[in-house]
């Protein structure tokens, strides 16, 4: 699409990135795991970059987001992003009428936008049919604490005082009905 680009994997890389590259628009997504978020980001970028136009990607629903943003800084929902194409007309249109004027979502949260990023990831691998003694082992926590985590996310779900549903089966369908199937080479 004729754009120079450049990757960072978390936020002090994207500063550093920004600094070296001089980029004209930042995508930024806003779960970039420990450490900063990509609204921090977006700030730090809002002071010390402000002719940078940032646009946030986010699986969260517009209601979340839209508050804890700064202003001129843009957001799309990562579901309505259905191929590169999309995405290159989100930046344009942001690059040439500014962040603040792209806000796209399509006002129907998924009960994922719910969850933290480290529940989102619990749910991944109970959806990928991992037990809670797995799920220990891959996330390095004791086995109490995967119980713990994934009682977390039904909470989060809504799952936990529901008597006719099997929460696991259930949070594995809201799972796959919002993300579709996670692959079988996400689990080693």
């Amino acid at each position: 699409a004729g754009f120079d680009t450049c990757h960072a994997v978390n936020a002090a890389e994207a500063r550093r990135a920004a600094e070296k590259f001089d980029p004209d628009a930042a995508l930024i997504d806003v779960d970039l795991g420990d450490g900063p978020n990509g609204i921090d980001l977006a700030r730090v970028f809002e002071r010390t970059r402000p002719e940078l136009v940032a646009v946030m990607l986010t699986a969260r629903p517009s209601s979340v987001v839209s508050g804890q943003l700064p202003p001129n800084v843009g957001f799309i929902r990562k579901s309505l992003i259905s191929e590169p194409g999309a995405l290159f007309d989100v930046l344009d249109t942001a690059l040439r009428n500014g962040g603040d004027t792209i806000h796209y979502d399509d006002d129907s949260p998924t009960p994922l936008a719910t969850l933290s990023a480290s529940q989102r990831e619990v749910l991944r691998l109970i959806a990928l049919g991992l037990s809670n003694l797995e799920i220990a082992k891959r996330r390095g926590i004791t086995q109490s604490g995967a119980e713990q985590a994934v009682s977390a996310v039904f909470r989060g779900l809504g799952l936990q005082h529901i008597d006719e549903l099997m929460p696991r089966v259930e949070a594995v369908r809201i799972y796959i009905e919002a993300r579709g199937l996670p692959r079988r080479s996400d689990a080693s």
